[in-house]
């Protein structure tokens, strides 16, 4: 191949680059500034997230398009990796964006911040007890599992009869969830002989039946 040739190839070849690297950035700017704009209608203490637009991670991107996200997309909840991916200064405004679904974001709110959350959902938990329970048994479930603290466990017991029947195999599995003591066995017993829920005695009797570590008789039942 020719020099001239060569040279023009490559002169051609680092205009493409340039324009795809602008590309990139204008892209980026765009998507920075979309992502602020959601953030300031949701909470606007958040004008001053960033110095600059584009230092928000792409962690922040991801956690806000989950966030804006509704109905079977929104029930898959939120990923982890972006959780952990945020800044401090991110993981902030994450923080207060998902206080505002709680129960629902009770275990994201964890995973952001054990302890803050654990302070606030002890607060949150003793409201929503007073309501007719008001699906609390989220965040007992997450306050024992975090403080260990089997008050709360003793809460989701205490409260399971106020809720509605197709609330309650819900309720019965997130007490699955806690720790195996001699509550926990009564509990699902006492289901079992007072329920009239056919879901919530399925769930109650196969809660109990691994518990106890009640054998498996056949190939079917371990399928099962």
């Amino acid at each position: 191949m020719a020099m001239g040739q060569l040279i023009g190839k490559l002169v051609s070849l680092t205009r493409s680059l340039r324009r795809t690297w602008k590309a990139c950035v204008i892209s980026t700017t765009a998507c920075c500034s979309h992502t602020l704009t959601l953030l300031k209608k949701q909470e606007p203490s958040m004008k001053k997230l960033c110095s600059k637009e584009c230092d928000m991670t792409s962690a922040l991107e991801l956690f806000m398009k989950e966030y804006q996200m509704t109905g079977s997309e929104k029930a898959d909840g939120y990923s982890v990796d972006a959780l952990i991916g945020l800044s401090r200064k991110e993981k902030k405004i994450a923080f207060e964006l998902l206080l505002k679904e709680l129960p629902w974001s009770a275990k994201w709110l964890f995973i952001l911040d054990a302890q803050k959350a654990a302070s606030v959902a002890r607060e949150i938990e003793k409201e929503m007890r007073n309501k007719d329970g008001e699906d609390a048994y989220i965040l007992q479930q997450q306050l024992v599992k975090y403080t260990g603290d089997l008050v709360y466990q003793q809460h989701m017991i205490e409260d399971y009869a106020k809720y509605r029947d197709k609330v309650r195999p819900l309720v019965i599995d997130a007490i699955d969830q806690t720790p195996t003591n001699q509550a926990k066995i009564d509990f699902f017993k006492h289901v079992l002989l007072i329920e009239v829920n056919s879901n919530a005695v399925t769930r109650a009797a196969r809660h109990l039946l691994d518990t106890i570590n009640f054998p498996r008789s056949t190939h079917s039942d371990e399928a099962n």
